[in-house]
């Protein structure tokens, strides 16, 4: 790929998280009226945006913006769903941490008690409940809901099946694979949900789906890339290998601009990620 210049449309997207923080406390707030404990233990949970290591915005998780934007339409109609995900992605992370035995009470400020409950009214019900506040369709209701339901399921799914209650030698291949899939699951849900708010049509959408999955495992690799020192060779031909199929959907599902460029610039980043040990998926 040639380099591409997404100094504009990467600043605008980043942007984009002072709306992010002010809807996502606005929820809370909302909470605070019948459930004031749950809402200052979210609030604790969400002090501050996805970042990487280095101290910067995680792009990679607004994704849907960037979507929405490269079909033609206003991107700011993404800010309930990346709203609900951030949600989302919180109550993975915290749970999983708590299954990993990695939490630290005192980096959220939240006692392990408190952070189980928290965690799991994020991973399930309360990115529903940020959804069916928006005045959107019903059908729009019914899928968002459908798809945080299934990835919800799955991140469960994936905290279970690592412990040694339901697998007596976890591996740590069996472990990534677990992993790999969740995080595959958050990126398909995202980008099929912002495809499914532009307007896509069936088959449409069974590609952004592919897209999304393919990103996700794009992503994973770099998450995975971060706990070793360095990346086998066949790594490197599986990472060139998705990125390959990824720039193919996106000229096919995407007319140019300056939001294909940014999601171009995504790919290009994320490989590059897997050379060095510095981000985060």
């Amino acid at each position: 790929m040639t380099a591409i210049d997404v100094s504009q449309a990467y600043e605008n997207l980043i942007t984009r998280e002072g709306e992010i923080e002010r809807a996502t406390f606005e929820v809370i707030e909302v909470l605070g009226d019948s459930q004031p404990s749950l809402s200052a233990s979210v609030k604790e949970l969400l002090t501050s945006p996805p970042r990487t290591p280095s101290g910067r915005v995680n792009v990679f998780t607004l994704l849907p913006y960037a979507v929405l934007g490269a079909l033609g339409h206003d991107p700011g109609r993404a800010l309930p769903l990346v709203v609900a995900s951030r949600v989302h992605r919180a109550g993975v992370e915290v749970l999983d941490n708590l299954s990993a035995g990695r939490y630290d009470a005192t980096v959220s400020g939240l006692p392990v008690t408190e952070a189980f409950v928290t965690g799991a009214a994020c991973l399930g019900v309360l990115p529903i409940a940020v959804l069916t506040a928006q005045h959107l369709p019903a059908q729009f209701i019914s899928d968002w809901t459908r798809e945080f339901i299934d990835t919800s399921l799955q991140a469960a799914e994936g905290q279970l099946a690592g412990t040694p209650h339901h697998n007596d030698q976890p591996t740590r291949i069996a472990t990534l694979k677990v992993h790999a899939g969740q995080i595959r699951a958050t990126y398909t849900r995202d980008v099929a949900m912002a495809a499914r708010l532009a307007g896509a049509n069936e088959k449409q959408m069974r590609e952004w789906r592919v897209f999304g999955a393919l990103f996700g495992a794009l992503r994973q690799i770099v998450d995975d890339q971060k706990k070793k020192a360095r990346e086998s060779r066949a790594g490197s031909r599986h990472t060139k290998s998705i990125c390959d199929q990824l720039a193919v959907l996106i000229d096919s599902l995407v007319p140019p601009g300056e939001y294909k460029n940014l999601i171009h610039w995504m790919l290009i980043v994320s490989v590059a990620e897997t050379q060095t040990d510095t981000e985060t998926a």
